[in-house]
């Protein structure tokens, strides 16, 4: 049988923890989620009461001693004393020396050539549209495309194309592209089993915060962000002219930057108006952080959207001739030769 040693965490204190995963991951772990209170734990431990894990736990996240998942057969429970600060890592070497936990769900990076990520650096700013027009886009052209709906938050994909059953499977949509929620682990399996049969991934990954703790995680929202940060990558951040001006923002870019230097990234300025030449260019100046490439602009257009949404299709379905549609048009070409 493949064996992998996989961890979940439930501890409460937060320099502990980020040490503990730290050493777990460099003793080859993989950390599959990392449970912030004690009813997101049980939420995680009802779905994956029949996986085999360890579980790495602290007096301060109060799970009673009367739990079931202390007492399960496939869980390794292993309580962290807080008063070991840093924790030592010989000390975490020895609890675990004899651990192994039975692969039960394989996790492998995919396999896709092309993947494509799509994240908002806040609410409204067009990622999920973005990352439906793009998916139209490349399945248009003749690549088979998957298009993901990574956002753990708002997960809208289904609803904004009346497609059903994506939390449960992969699912061919009327527009000619497939679909998929990451609405479990074993979804995430399945979609990283199945990465193959595409030529282009395109993920609706959220919002575009928490990098530290998305990129090493992970729990289960965190697969898309670490998909579409891996080798050949791509991420599009949706911003707004204001928020790009945002320190934060700049902040996190540059954080990714350092983690993920394989990683190609780009911004992408949403509901931007109708403007001149020289507007466009100084925006343009303006938008360029350092290190990064010029933005990529996109038009509002907020008629042809909701066309799209009251038709429960894309910009190139229902309104093939917007400004917006051929903007994102080009940015699946831009996307599709990044590397070339």
């Amino acid at each position: 049988m493949d064996e992998r040693k996989l961890l979940v965490t439930a501890i409460s204190e937060s320099e502990i923890e980020r040490e503990a995963i730290r050493h777990f991951i460099a003793q080859g772990w993989e950390v599959i989620h990392r449970a912030r209170i004690y009813q997101e734990l049980m939420q995680f431990y009802e779905r994956h009461s029949g996986d085999a894990f360890t579980l790495l736990y602290s007096q301060g996240f109060e799970i009673p001693h009367h739990d079931q998942i202390l007492h399960s057969s496939l869980v390794t429970a292993i309580e962290v004393d807080p008063k070991i600060i840093p924790i030592a890592a010989m000390h975490l070497s020895e609890e675990v020396r004899h651990y192994k936990t039975p692969r039960s769900l394989r996790i492998l990076p995919p396999t896709t050539p092309i993947i494509v990520g799509v994240a908002s650096t806040g609410a409204a700013a067009g990622s999920t549209t973005i990352a439906i027009n793009l998916a139209q886009e490349f399945s248009s052209s003749g690549k088979r495309t998957l298009l993901i709906d990574g956002n753990r938050v708002n997960p809208s994909v289904a609803s904004l194309l009346d497609i059903y059953g994506i939390h449960r499977d992969i699912v061919k949509s009327d527009q000619g592209f497939a679909c998929v929620e990451l609405s479990t682990l074993e979804q995430v399996s399945a979609v990283s089993r199945a990465s193959n049969q595409f030529d282009v991934m395109v993920i609706d990954c959220g919002k575009f915060t928490d990098l530290a703790q998305r990129l090493i995680g992970h729990r289960l929202g965190d697969y898309s962000m670490q998909w579409a940060t891996e080798l050949n990558s791509q991420l599009w951040i949706v911003s707004s002219e204001q928020e790009l001006r945002s320190q934060q923002l700049t902040l996190n870019l540059q954080e990714l930057k350092s983690s993920r230097p394989q990683s190609d990234l780009g911004i992408a300025l949403n509901h931007l108006p109708a403007m001149n030449r020289k507007r466009r260019a100084q925006l343009i100046a303006d938008g360029t952080l350092p290190g990064m490439n010029s933005p990529f602009l996109l038009p509002r257009d907020l008629k042809a959207v909701r066309k799209a949404q009251s038709y429960k299709s894309t910009l190139a379905l229902s309104a093939p001739k917007s400004n917006l549609r051929a903007a994102i048009s080009r940015l699946s070409a831009e996307s599709a030769g990044w590397r070339n």
